[in-house]
């Protein structure tokens, strides 16, 4: 279809661009067992891959596949495949984290769901929306003050958290996740992709509570290191988590029985499925009592 590509704003011929990148919800298919996703939104719905717009034209849309190649074959695929060494990366991965946080936010403005964020922060957005938009145009050498921080994730062992989410590793290990966030004085795009975490900061006012997370300009590593963070975010994420439950819980008595039907039908299939492992990690951890809680939302 014919249209302005937002981001070289040239009217072109349009593709379907993902929000999150493809390879991140074929990761999840393919080692579900199940081979399909479901959505916050329509959890009683399954479907096989994530959502997509006609946003970019080839051009465009090109320029972010070759970056999300370098992000899936340098650091996703190694890390989700059982590689927890340390992965080298240079300028493609600022501009693939940046891209990432570009479509999010652009996908909440299109939406018009800021409704949290105050009208100093809104005008805000708008500013970080057009620099991010710059720098992936190559006008800008770096995004400035709008930095992007990445997290690595990998499943909790152990932990002193008095209410620790009973689905922290199916969220952790298993799960896409999007979300605007807005505080008094702080305001980020958050973009989970699996086992990673994509801050990118509208309003950051207080950089040095964020320690071993910023990606580089020009080069640095991804891996097992000290990060620092601030309990707040901790408190966000676990939140985050707890939301998935909630989700879970809105699944029919319709939909659960045919997710027990699968999994009975498969169930030497799905024994060893990254599904599984999730479901084990928390049983792990927090015994029985994850049996509380719907267990399964990839069937």
């Amino acid at each position: 279809m014919k249209g302005i590509c937002k981001l070289c704003d040239e009217r072109k011929d349009l593709r379907e661009s993902h929000v999150i990148p493809s390879f991140v919800y074929k990761w999840i298919k393919d080692s579900s067992g199940s081979g399909y996703l479901r959505f916050g939104e329509t959890p009683n719905k399954r479907v096989q891959d994530g959502l997509k717009y006609y946003w970019l034209c080839d051009n465009c849309e090109g320029i972010f596949s070759e970056w999300e190649r370098l992000f899936a074959n340098n650091v996703f695929h190694p890390t989700v495949e059982g590689n927890a060494g340390k992965k080298a990366y240079s300028d493609w991965l600022l501009k693939f984290c940046v891209s990432v946080s570009w479509r999010v936010l652009t996908l909440y403005l299109q939406e018009s769901e800021l409704e949290n964020f105050n009208d100093e922060l809104k005008i805000k957005t708008q500013q970080t929306h057009k620099e991010w938009k710059e720098f992936l145009l190559g006008k800008r050498p770096h995004p400035g003050k709008y930095e992007q921080h990445l997290l690595p994730l990998d499943a909790i062992a152990s932990h002193t958290h008095d209410n620790m989410p009973k689905n922290i590793n199916r969220y952790i290990l298993r799960s896409v996740d999007t979300d605007a966030v807005a505080g008094e004085r702080t305001a980020f795009i958050y973009s989970k992709l699996e086992r990673f975490v994509i801050v990118g900061f509208i309003e950051m006012p207080n950089p040095r509570r964020w320690d071993g997370t910023k990606v580089h300009v020009k080069h640095g590593y991804v891996g097992p290191s000290n990060y620092l963070l601030p309990q707040e975010f901790g408190d966000y994420f676990f939140g985050q988590a707890n939301k998935a439950i909630a989700i879970q819980k809105k699944i029919s008595k319709k939909q659960n029985d045919k997710i027990a039907q699968a999994f009975r039908k498969n169930i030497d299939k799905l024994a060893n499925t990254e599904t599984m492992r999730a479901l084990s990690e928390d049983i792990r951890l927090a015994g029985k009592d994850v049996f509380s809680e719907n267990d399964e939302n990839e069937q």
